[in-house]
Protein backbone atom coordinates (compact mmCIF):
# COMPACT_ATOMS: atom_id res chain seq x y z
CA UNK A 1 0.00 0.00 0.00
CA UNK A 2 1.39 3.39 -1.03
CA UNK A 3 2.06 5.81 1.83
CA UNK A 4 1.23 8.67 -0.51
CA UNK A 5 -2.16 7.14 -1.30
CA UNK A 6 -2.84 6.65 2.41
CA UNK A 7 -2.00 10.32 3.04
CA UNK A 8 -4.40 11.31 0.25
CA UNK A 9 -7.18 9.20 1.77
CA UNK A 10 -6.46 10.57 5.26
CA UNK A 11 -6.56 14.14 3.97
CA UNK A 12 -9.91 13.42 2.32
CA UNK A 13 -11.33 11.94 5.54
CA UNK A 14 -10.22 15.03 7.44
CA UNK A 15 -11.88 17.32 4.89
CA UNK A 16 -15.03 15.50 3.78
CA UNK A 17 -17.25 17.36 1.28
CA UNK A 18 -20.68 18.38 2.53
CA UNK A 19 -22.59 16.31 -0.01
CA UNK A 20 -22.89 12.68 1.26
CA UNK A 21 -23.19 11.39 -2.31
CA UNK A 22 -19.86 13.03 -3.19
CA UNK A 23 -18.36 11.44 -0.08
CA UNK A 24 -19.58 8.01 -1.17
CA UNK A 25 -18.29 8.34 -4.74
CA UNK A 26 -14.80 9.40 -3.67
CA UNK A 27 -14.60 6.80 -0.89
CA UNK A 28 -15.63 4.11 -3.38
CA UNK A 29 -12.85 5.29 -5.71
CA UNK A 30 -10.34 4.92 -2.87
CA UNK A 31 -11.73 1.50 -1.93
CA UNK A 32 -11.33 0.22 -5.50
CA UNK A 33 -7.69 1.33 -5.55
CA UNK A 34 -6.77 -0.64 -2.42
CA UNK A 35 -5.08 -4.00 -2.86
CA UNK A 36 -6.78 -5.11 0.38
CA UNK A 37 -10.32 -4.62 -0.90
CA UNK A 38 -12.84 -7.45 -1.00
CA UNK A 39 -14.07 -8.05 -4.53
CA UNK A 40 -17.55 -9.00 -3.33
CA UNK A 41 -17.91 -5.75 -1.37
CA UNK A 42 -16.63 -3.73 -4.33
CA UNK A 43 -19.34 -5.24 -6.52
CA UNK A 44 -21.94 -4.71 -3.81
CA UNK A 45 -21.11 -1.02 -3.32
CA UNK A 46 -21.05 -0.49 -7.07
CA UNK A 47 -24.42 -2.21 -7.53
CA UNK A 48 -26.25 -0.65 -4.59
CA UNK A 49 -24.79 2.85 -4.78
CA UNK A 50 -25.23 5.56 -2.21
CA UNK A 51 -27.42 5.27 0.88
CA UNK A 52 -26.86 6.47 4.45
CA UNK A 53 -26.05 2.94 5.61
CA UNK A 54 -23.80 2.18 2.62
CA UNK A 55 -21.87 5.41 3.25
CA UNK A 56 -21.28 4.42 6.89
CA UNK A 57 -20.19 0.93 5.90
CA UNK A 58 -17.92 2.21 3.13
CA UNK A 59 -16.34 4.76 5.46
CA UNK A 60 -15.60 1.94 7.91
CA UNK A 61 -14.15 -0.30 5.18
CA UNK A 62 -11.96 2.43 3.66
CA UNK A 63 -10.39 3.19 7.04
CA UNK A 64 -9.86 -0.53 7.53
CA UNK A 65 -8.13 -1.25 4.22
CA UNK A 66 -5.88 1.81 4.54
CA UNK A 67 -5.03 1.22 8.23
CA UNK A 68 -6.42 4.59 9.29
CA UNK A 69 -7.53 5.04 12.90
CA UNK A 70 -10.15 7.42 14.28
CA UNK A 71 -7.42 9.37 16.07
CA UNK A 72 -5.63 9.97 12.76
CA UNK A 73 -8.83 11.28 11.20
CA UNK A 74 -9.65 13.47 14.18
CA UNK A 75 -6.19 15.00 14.41
CA UNK A 76 -6.78 17.85 11.97
CA UNK A 77 -3.43 19.48 12.68
CA UNK A 78 -0.98 18.54 9.94
CA UNK A 79 1.74 16.25 11.20
CA UNK A 80 4.06 15.77 8.25
CA UNK A 81 6.59 18.40 9.27
CA UNK A 82 7.28 17.05 12.74
CA UNK A 83 8.50 13.73 11.34
CA UNK A 84 11.85 15.29 10.51
CA UNK A 85 12.29 18.13 12.97
CA UNK A 86 15.73 19.49 12.14
CA UNK A 87 15.21 22.99 13.55
CA UNK A 88 16.14 24.78 16.72
CA UNK A 89 12.61 25.93 17.65
CA UNK A 90 9.29 24.23 18.23
CA UNK A 91 6.93 24.78 15.26
CA UNK A 92 4.14 27.29 15.85
CA UNK A 93 1.43 24.76 15.09
CA UNK A 94 2.59 22.66 18.06
CA UNK A 95 2.69 25.70 20.34
CA UNK A 96 -0.87 26.55 19.21
CA UNK A 97 -2.21 23.08 20.12
CA UNK A 98 -4.47 22.62 23.12
CA UNK A 99 -3.55 19.91 25.62
CA UNK A 100 -6.01 17.46 24.02
CA UNK A 101 -4.67 18.20 20.53
CA UNK A 102 -1.11 17.73 21.75
CA UNK A 103 -1.98 14.38 23.32
CA UNK A 104 -3.76 13.31 20.12
CA UNK A 105 -0.66 14.28 18.11
CA UNK A 106 1.50 12.19 20.45
CA UNK A 107 -0.76 9.16 19.92
CA UNK A 108 -0.61 9.67 16.17
CA UNK A 109 3.19 9.89 16.31
CA UNK A 110 3.27 6.34 17.63
CA UNK A 111 1.35 5.05 14.59
CA UNK A 112 3.84 6.65 12.19
CA UNK A 113 7.53 5.78 12.78
CA UNK A 114 9.58 8.83 13.73
CA UNK A 115 11.32 10.62 16.56
CA UNK A 116 8.93 13.59 16.64
CA UNK A 117 7.90 13.23 20.29
CA UNK A 118 11.42 12.92 21.69
CA UNK A 119 12.74 15.78 19.59
CA UNK A 120 9.91 18.10 20.58
CA UNK A 121 10.50 17.18 24.25
CA UNK A 122 14.18 18.04 23.89
CA UNK A 123 13.37 21.37 22.21
CA UNK A 124 10.70 22.16 24.81
CA UNK A 125 13.15 21.48 27.65
CA UNK A 126 15.72 23.82 26.10
CA UNK A 127 13.15 26.58 25.56
CA UNK A 128 11.41 26.26 28.92
CA UNK A 129 8.02 24.92 27.75
CA UNK A 130 7.51 22.83 30.89
CA UNK A 131 3.84 22.01 30.22
CA UNK A 132 4.64 20.60 26.76
CA UNK A 133 7.43 18.50 28.27
CA UNK A 134 5.09 17.19 30.97
CA UNK A 135 2.26 16.28 28.54
CA UNK A 136 4.46 14.59 25.95
CA UNK A 137 6.47 12.71 28.58
CA UNK A 138 3.21 11.33 30.02
CA UNK A 139 2.02 10.24 26.58
CA UNK A 140 5.38 8.72 25.70
CA UNK A 141 5.36 6.67 28.90
CA UNK A 142 1.72 5.61 28.46
CA UNK A 143 2.34 4.43 24.92
CA UNK A 144 5.72 2.81 25.51
CA UNK A 145 4.18 -0.67 25.40
CA UNK A 146 3.63 -0.36 21.65
CA UNK A 147 6.37 -1.87 19.45
CA UNK A 148 7.26 -0.69 15.98
CA UNK A 149 5.27 -2.26 13.17
CA UNK A 150 6.88 -4.35 10.48
CA UNK A 151 6.74 -3.42 6.80
CA UNK A 152 3.24 -4.83 6.48
CA UNK A 153 1.89 -2.81 9.38
CA UNK A 154 1.73 -5.78 11.75
CA UNK A 155 2.47 -5.38 15.45
CA UNK A 156 5.05 -7.54 17.21
CA UNK A 157 5.61 -8.93 20.70
CA UNK A 158 3.58 -7.01 23.32
CA UNK A 159 0.92 -5.35 21.24
CA UNK A 160 -0.24 -3.50 18.14
CA UNK A 161 -2.24 -0.47 17.20
CA UNK A 162 -5.61 -1.83 16.13
CA UNK A 163 -7.01 0.39 13.41
CA UNK A 164 -10.63 -0.54 14.10
CA UNK A 165 -10.53 0.26 17.81
CA UNK A 166 -7.41 2.42 18.14
CA UNK A 167 -5.18 0.19 20.31
CA UNK A 168 -5.30 -3.40 21.54
CA UNK A 169 -2.91 -5.30 23.74
CA UNK A 170 -2.64 -8.93 22.69
CA UNK A 171 -2.25 -10.42 26.15
CA UNK A 172 -5.20 -8.67 27.84
CA UNK A 173 -8.93 -9.48 27.70
CA UNK A 174 -10.89 -7.83 24.90
CA UNK A 175 -12.96 -5.69 27.25
CA UNK A 176 -9.83 -4.49 29.08
CA UNK A 177 -8.17 -3.72 25.76
CA UNK A 178 -11.06 -1.54 24.62
CA UNK A 179 -11.17 0.21 27.98
CA UNK A 180 -7.42 0.91 27.77
CA UNK A 181 -7.93 2.37 24.28
CA UNK A 182 -10.67 4.72 25.51
CA UNK A 183 -8.68 5.74 28.57
CA UNK A 184 -5.81 6.64 26.27
CA UNK A 185 -8.04 8.54 23.87
CA UNK A 186 -9.85 10.29 26.74
CA UNK A 187 -7.35 10.83 29.59
CA UNK A 188 -10.00 12.42 31.81
CA UNK A 189 -11.26 8.88 32.49
CA UNK A 190 -8.15 8.43 34.65
CA UNK A 191 -9.07 11.48 36.73
CA UNK A 192 -10.55 10.56 40.15
CA UNK A 193 -13.00 13.47 39.73
CA UNK A 194 -14.39 12.12 36.45
CA UNK A 195 -18.24 11.98 36.60
CA UNK A 196 -19.37 8.40 37.26
CA UNK A 197 -21.94 8.62 34.48
CA UNK A 198 -19.16 8.80 31.90
CA UNK A 199 -17.91 5.36 32.93
CA UNK A 200 -21.40 4.08 32.07
CA UNK A 201 -21.03 5.82 28.71
CA UNK A 202 -17.72 3.99 28.18
CA UNK A 203 -19.30 0.60 28.88
CA UNK A 204 -22.21 1.27 26.56
CA UNK A 205 -19.94 2.57 23.81
CA UNK A 206 -17.80 -0.57 23.91
CA UNK A 207 -20.96 -2.68 23.69
CA UNK A 208 -22.37 -0.66 20.77
CA UNK A 209 -19.05 -0.76 18.94
CA UNK A 210 -18.80 -4.54 19.29
CA UNK A 211 -22.37 -4.96 18.08
CA UNK A 212 -21.71 -2.82 15.01
CA UNK A 213 -18.50 -4.70 14.18
CA UNK A 214 -20.17 -8.11 14.49
CA UNK A 215 -23.24 -7.15 12.45
CA UNK A 216 -21.18 -5.36 9.83
CA UNK A 217 -19.02 -8.45 9.36
CA UNK A 218 -22.14 -10.59 9.08
CA UNK A 219 -23.51 -8.27 6.39
CA UNK A 220 -20.18 -8.56 4.55
CA UNK A 221 -20.52 -12.35 4.41
CA UNK A 222 -24.11 -11.99 3.22
CA UNK A 223 -23.13 -9.56 0.45
CA UNK A 224 -20.31 -11.90 -0.55
CA UNK A 225 -22.83 -14.73 -0.95
CA UNK A 226 -21.21 -16.83 1.77
CA UNK A 227 -24.42 -16.77 3.83
CA UNK A 228 -28.00 -16.60 2.59
CA UNK A 229 -30.87 -15.23 4.69
CA UNK A 230 -34.41 -14.01 3.85
CA UNK A 231 -34.63 -10.41 2.62
CA UNK A 232 -36.76 -9.36 5.61
CA UNK A 233 -34.14 -10.71 8.01
CA UNK A 234 -31.42 -8.92 6.09
CA UNK A 235 -33.28 -5.60 6.26
CA UNK A 236 -33.75 -6.05 10.00
CA UNK A 237 -30.03 -6.79 10.35
CA UNK A 238 -29.19 -3.57 8.47
CA UNK A 239 -31.57 -1.65 10.72
CA UNK A 240 -29.96 -2.99 13.90
CA UNK A 241 -26.47 -2.40 12.50
CA UNK A 242 -27.40 1.19 11.67
CA UNK A 243 -28.79 1.70 15.18
CA UNK A 244 -25.58 0.34 16.75
CA UNK A 245 -23.49 2.67 14.56
CA UNK A 246 -25.57 5.70 15.59
CA UNK A 247 -25.48 4.65 19.26
CA UNK A 248 -21.70 4.33 19.15
CA UNK A 249 -21.39 7.77 17.56
CA UNK A 250 -23.76 9.40 20.06
CA UNK A 251 -21.81 7.96 22.98
CA UNK A 252 -18.50 9.06 21.45
CA UNK A 253 -19.95 12.57 21.11
CA UNK A 254 -20.63 12.59 24.85
CA UNK A 255 -17.03 11.61 25.67
CA UNK A 256 -15.49 13.97 23.14
CA UNK A 257 -17.61 16.92 24.31
CA UNK A 258 -16.50 16.40 27.89
CA UNK A 259 -12.86 16.03 26.78
CA UNK A 260 -13.12 19.30 24.86
CA UNK A 261 -15.19 21.44 27.25
CA UNK A 262 -15.06 19.74 30.65
CA UNK A 263 -18.88 19.74 30.65
CA UNK A 264 -21.50 17.01 30.13
CA UNK A 265 -23.20 17.23 26.73
CA UNK A 266 -26.21 15.27 27.99
CA UNK A 267 -27.91 14.60 24.64
CA UNK A 268 -27.84 10.80 24.96
CA UNK A 269 -30.96 9.23 26.55
CA UNK A 270 -28.66 7.91 29.27
CA UNK A 271 -28.67 11.42 30.71
CA UNK A 272 -32.45 11.83 30.55
CA UNK A 273 -33.04 11.63 34.31
CA UNK A 274 -30.11 13.92 35.05
CA UNK A 275 -31.48 16.49 32.61
CA UNK A 276 -34.93 16.29 34.18
CA UNK A 277 -33.42 16.81 37.65
CA UNK A 278 -31.62 19.88 36.38
CA UNK A 279 -34.86 21.22 34.90
CA UNK A 280 -36.67 20.80 38.20
CA UNK A 281 -33.84 22.48 40.10
CA UNK A 282 -34.34 25.56 37.94
CA UNK A 283 -38.15 25.66 38.32
CA UNK A 284 -39.74 28.40 40.41
CA UNK A 285 -42.62 27.70 42.80
CA UNK A 286 -45.03 29.07 40.17
CA UNK A 287 -43.51 26.86 37.45
CA UNK A 288 -43.89 23.75 39.62
CA UNK A 289 -47.49 24.63 40.49
CA UNK A 290 -48.42 25.01 36.81
CA UNK A 291 -46.59 21.81 35.88
CA UNK A 292 -48.36 19.81 38.59
CA UNK A 293 -51.81 21.09 37.61
CA UNK A 294 -51.21 20.41 33.90
CA UNK A 295 -50.00 16.84 34.44
CA UNK A 296 -53.44 15.21 34.74
CA UNK A 297 -54.46 16.52 31.31
CA UNK A 298 -51.08 15.52 29.88
CA UNK A 299 -51.44 11.90 31.04
CA UNK A 300 -54.99 11.76 29.69
CA UNK A 301 -53.87 12.94 26.24
CA UNK A 302 -50.97 10.47 26.16
CA UNK A 303 -53.23 7.54 27.06
CA UNK A 304 -55.47 8.43 24.11
CA UNK A 305 -52.36 8.53 21.92
CA UNK A 306 -51.46 5.01 23.06
CA UNK A 307 -54.84 3.75 21.86
CA UNK A 308 -54.60 5.70 18.62
CA UNK A 309 -51.20 4.25 17.74
CA UNK A 310 -51.64 0.78 19.20
CA UNK A 311 -50.44 -0.85 15.96
CA UNK A 312 -47.26 1.20 15.74
CA UNK A 313 -44.62 -0.27 18.13
CA UNK A 314 -42.14 2.56 17.55
CA UNK A 315 -44.75 5.20 18.32
CA UNK A 316 -45.93 3.30 21.40
CA UNK A 317 -42.37 3.14 22.72
CA UNK A 318 -41.93 6.89 22.22
CA UNK A 319 -45.20 7.71 23.98
CA UNK A 320 -44.35 5.45 26.92
CA UNK A 321 -40.98 7.20 27.23
CA UNK A 322 -42.75 10.56 27.37
CA UNK A 323 -45.12 9.29 30.04
CA UNK A 324 -42.26 7.86 32.10
CA UNK A 325 -40.35 11.15 31.86
CA UNK A 326 -43.40 13.11 32.95
CA UNK A 327 -44.05 10.79 35.88
CA UNK A 328 -40.42 11.06 36.99
CA UNK A 329 -40.44 14.86 36.71
CA UNK A 330 -43.77 15.07 38.57
CA UNK A 331 -42.38 12.94 41.39
CA UNK A 332 -39.41 15.31 41.72
CA UNK A 333 -41.69 18.35 41.65
CA UNK A 334 -43.94 16.84 44.33
CA UNK A 335 -40.91 16.09 46.48
CA UNK A 336 -39.58 19.61 46.07
CA UNK A 337 -43.00 21.09 46.89
CA UNK A 338 -43.34 18.80 49.90
CA UNK A 339 -46.57 17.21 48.76
CA UNK A 340 -47.67 13.60 48.37
CA UNK A 341 -47.95 12.14 44.88
CA UNK A 342 -51.67 11.47 45.42
CA UNK A 343 -52.52 15.07 46.27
Amino acid sequence: MSNELKKTVLNFLQNLPENPSDQFNKLFEFYRKSDRKQRAMELSYNRRGYSDQNLKNLLYDVKKVYDISDIEVLTVKKVEAEKEIKINAIPDYILDMSEEELRAWAKLEVTVPGDGIKEVIELAEKQGFEEIVKILAEELEALSFIDNKDDKGNGENLGIIDQENDKVLKNESKYENETIALRTEFPFLNNPNCPEKLFVVVGKRISAYRTYQELHQKLVTIEAGEVTIPEEEKLELIKICDAAFNENQALWNELNHYATTGEILGKHPLFREDNIKNEVDLMSAEDMFKFKNASSKYFSVQKKELVKHMNDPAKIELINERIADREFKLALVNAKMGVNAKE
